[in-house]
């Protein structure tokens, strides 16, 4: 993509494409019998993210170094982009699990249904790895090639914005538009897809290890008497942390972050002036400057993508049981 406006057309037909994509793939593997989530959802992957590329390089004949930069990272940057996955994922719980209060969460009632169908290495394969290969190169590679003249936070938010959306899910949505930003920025600094992959699938590894483990969890039977040794007043505690184990959960992710997020900003903040000082050398094209461009990103196809989305998601509101 060369500017905002080939980037943000692209957004609008790869939206609809999405839509009709999810519609051939579920009525292929109903004609197949492939009833296991694991298979529907690797197929799903292909078809969705992995297919438009291939016909884009085909059809506009573009170098492919010119949507999918590539370049070795280090192992610095290596290090710090784990630290700041791991002080990022609190505060992501935290928005995941404040929109699954609200509506629900489908996506750990997928990877469920993956880890019965597959096991847990096919699940972190299909949901760890391939979403950060093939997710990345569509929006931090061909999206993202867009707007590569634009400032550093616009660049971000609306390819974030765009990540976002793409979910399809407004409970995915939140965590997903943070996520889409901050895996932005990683490329902008590095100027490598490499530094993107490798937060993205730390992020999904880690959470299918999480959804995994709370699955063995919640399959341990629990005895009637487990509670007889405590006081009425300790038990009616216990029912109520049991009943209500997900608000806890996100209010306990809402305790960590307030003190894994100054610890995010200073890990940024030394990534960025570590990639500031390796740009001059080491990667032809330097980092956009902070101060903003004269940028035009929100023309027709950005408002068309949005509506879409409020559209969809106003749609599956009503439709919601």
């Amino acid at each position: 993509m060369k500017t905002e406006r080939e980037a943000n057309l692209f957004m609008l037909v790869f939206i609809v494409y999405e839509f009709v994509a999810s519609l051939l793939v579920g009525i292929v593997t109903m004609a197949a019998g492939m009833t296991g989530e694991l298979a529907r959802v690797a197929l799903l992957q292909g078809v969705t993210f992995l297919l438009p590329c291939v016909v884009l390089l085909a059809l506009r004949r573009w170098d492919w170094r010119s949507l999918f930069p590539f370049c070795w990272i280090g192992w610095k940057n290596i290090l710090f982009i784990l630290i700041m996955m791991l002080c990022a994922q609190p505060v992501m719980m935290f928005l995941s699990g404040l929109s699954a209060i609200v509506f629900g969460n489908q996506v750990a009632e997928t990877v469920s249904g993956m880890m019965q169908s597959g096991g847990l290495a096919v699940t972190v394969l299909v949901v760890g790895f391939v979403p950060a290969v093939l997710e990345e190169a569509v929006f931090r590679g061909v999206v993202f090639s867009g707007y590569k003249n634009a400032g550093l936070w616009t660049a971000a938010l609306v390819n974030g914005l765009f990540f976002g959306i793409m979910h399809l899910n407004i409970q995915q949505f939140l965590y997903a538009f943070c996520m889409g930003a901050l895996f932005a920025l990683m490329v902008r600094h590095t100027r490598s897809l490499l530094a993107s992959m490798l937060a993205h699938s730390a992020v999904n590894v880690s959470q299918t290890f999480l959804a995994y483990s709370a699955g063995q969890a919640a399959a341990v039977a629990v005895e009637p008497s487990a509670l007889s040794g405590y006081t009425p007043e300790m038990e009616t505690v216990l029912l109520w942390l049991e009943t209500n184990a997900a608000l806890v959960a996100t209010l306990f992710m809402l305790v960590v972050s307030v003190f894994a997020i100054p610890a995010f900003v200073l890990v940024y903040r030394a990534f960025a002036r570590h990639n500031a000082v390796r740009n001059a050398g080491e990667c032809a094209e330097p980092v956009a400057s902070t101060v903003e461009p004269a940028a035009k990103p929100f023309n027709w196809s950005f408002w068309c993508v949005v509506g879409i989305f409020v559209l969809y998601t106003c749609v599956a509101w009503l439709m919601m049981p």
